[in-house]
């Protein structure tokens, strides 16, 4: 079994005090972020798309809370 995958099957792990706080405000306002930093990247020159994807990937792949699901 994948790392991810025993994750899931793990038991639930409970929210921190800044999840509920997020989870709450979401209830409040849904689809409207609580909390969120916006960057905007000029890039000059061809982009290589394949490079962007792979990047993306690993870092998504390395920090767990970008493939955290909270359902209600």
């Amino acid at each position: 079994m994948h790392k991810t995958e025993e994750r899931r099957a793990a038991k639930a792990a409970p929210l921190s005090d800044e999840q509920e706080q997020l989870w709450f405000m979401h209830q409040l306002r849904p689809g409207a972020p609580p909390d969120s930093e916006r960057v905007t990247l000029t890039v000059r020159g061809d982009l290589d798309q394949e490079a962007l994807r792979e990047s993306l990937a690993a870092f998504i792949g390395r920090h767990e809370i970008w493939r955290t699901i909270f359902p209600s």
